[in-house]
């Protein structure tokens, strides 16, 4: 807590002017308690070094080199100062020095506004910063937005729709992917999908169930400020995106459907800013008012980086049919979803990110042409990242035979046939009762009666492999 709060105080001390990315800062942190101001700066260079070197436009940008005094009379010889000077009182030679930046942090106490008494110590520009802890447990946050940021490539593509990645610049994401996410390194298919997304190029990803879609919106939206709208189909979807990102820690979501009761307070925290993913159904957008509101948050200087289309076949097997709102769903985004203006046309518009578990190719066209609206910069071929590997090994299949029912004509016939074979099929399967599965012995007669109704079709190649595999029981 100690540490982000100092690199939320440099980053506000940044934005308001007080310093500036000069070549090099003096700083002078007065700990009261906790070892912090190393390792905060140390972290905050790191992230601001490795989001540069990935971006278009400020690959050249490095973090200013620190020096850094601490006073901690506590905790002076701790491990956790790195190579700060360390002192452990204000003597003669600190007191006289000129610092660009100075710090008084304590964890323990609370802040008193009318008591706080300004540093003894001399800054450039008034530039003093007294970190207490909060009288109220939480208060309004908002999130600053601005022009969104273009990054380099992190893949190449090859021909056959195969991708090369480019290693130095999927390393500078991948810290990232540790830092916030706490995960080791990408699932296949997820770097291209970012890569299109990051270079505010639209792009549908077609990843199996469990392939980490969400984490391809989730982590491109981290790195830009602004605003991410994600569209789910189903209000316990929109839930579930949301509790997952609330179990790591991510607590600047909303989601506003007609299961909530607070939806006006909700759009007006969304109006202010005040969350950076906002989950919602595609019916929403074709509600006049909310669209006003969405178009009203560009005039105040709140802007949005991308339209995520969660379930993205949706937009053509059921817009075409019950749900219309899909088909105007590419057009109300490019409308009332806006980013920061800029100076290049192609980015003057919402970045589309549609994600789906399966679609076929009829399904994936349709939805390229729907998305694309009127765009000047429509969907293509070369926007879809397909995972082209559909082999599901935590899966297994098995046709069975059913009894020829004693009618073609009735469909109820052939549910009987259905009915009257499920407990046999049941009996002969892996997957039986809990009670089967409680030993080893157990699940060796399972498998050894299955393999003996295997051998009924004596060249079941597929019996042969069950014989030579390991047991392995997924429950």
């Amino acid at each position: 807590i100690a540490v982000a709060r100092i690199q939320k105080v440099i980053m506000e001390a940044l934005l308001i002017g007080k310093i500036a990315l000069t070549d090099r800062w003096r700083v002078l942190v007065n700990e009261n308690d906790v070892p912090c101001a190393a390792m905060a700066i140390k972290e905050l260079s790191d992230m601001f070094n490795h989001l540069a070197a990935i971006t278009r436009d400020y690959d050249s940008l490095t973090f200013p080199e620190i020096e850094l005094t601490v006073i901690n009379s506590r905790y002076h010889n701790s491990s956790l100062h790195l190579a700060a000077n360390v002192s452990a009182t204000a003597d003669i030679f600190i007191t006289k020095n000129e610092y660009d930046i100075v710090i008084d942090i304590s964890t323990t106490e609370e802040s008193q506004p009318q008591t706080v008494i300004f540093s003894q110590f001399q800054a450039r520009n008034n530039c003093y910063f007294n970190i207490r802890n909060a009288t109220l447990i939480s208060d309004e946050r908002y999130v600053y937005t601005t022009n969104r940021i273009v990054y380099k490539p992190l893949i190449n593509p090859l021909p056959q729709g195969t991708y090369e990645t480019l290693s130095d610049n999927a390393a500078h994401l991948q810290y990232f992917l540790q830092l916030i996410f706490r995960k080791r390194d990408f699932r296949p298919r997820q770097l291209p999908i970012i890569s299109r997304a990051l270079q505010l190029k639209s792009v549908i990803g077609l990843l199996p169930t469990g392939a980490g879609k969400s984490l391809t919106y989730q982590i491109a939206a981290f790195l830009q400020p602004g605003i991410t709208i994600v569209v789910d189909p189903l209000n316990s979807l929109m839930k579930d995106q949301y509790d997952g990102l609330h179990k790591i820690g991510i607590d600047i979501a909303t989601f506003i459907n007609s299961s909530v009761e607070n939806k006006i307070q909700k759009e007006k925290e969304v109006k202010e800013s005040q969350h950076m993913f906002v989950f919602l159904s595609p019916e929403r957008l074709n509600i006049h008012k909310f669209r006003e509101t969405l178009k009203y948050m560009r005039d105040t200087h709140v802007y949005f980086a991308y339209g995520v289309i969660d379930e993205v076949h949706c937009v053509s097997e059921w817009g075409h049919d019950f749900r219309f709102s899909y088909l105007h769903l590419g057009r109300n985004l490019y409308t009332y979803v806006l980013p920061c203006e800029t100076g290049e046309e192609e980015l003057n518009h919402i970045t589309l990110i549609g994600l789906t578990a399966t679609a076929s190719f009829d399904v994936l066209s349709d939805v390229e042409r729907e998305l694309s609206g009127d765009s000047a910069f429509p969907l293509d071929a070369q926007s879809t990242v397909r995972y082209e590997n559909t082999n599901r090994l935590e899966l297994q299949y098995r046709v069975v035979r059913l009894p020829q029912p004693r009618s073609q004509r009735s469909k109820w016939d052939v549910y009987e046939a259905k009915n009257l074979s499920v407990p046999r099929i049941l009996q002969d399967t892996f997957y039986t009762s809990m009670n089967d599965l409680s030993s080893p012995t157990s699940i060796q007669r399972i498998k050894n009666r299955f393999i003996e109704r295997e051998n009924i079709e004596p060249e079941s190649n597929y019996a042969k492999e069950i014989k030579n595999a390991d047991i392995t029981v997924n429950i």
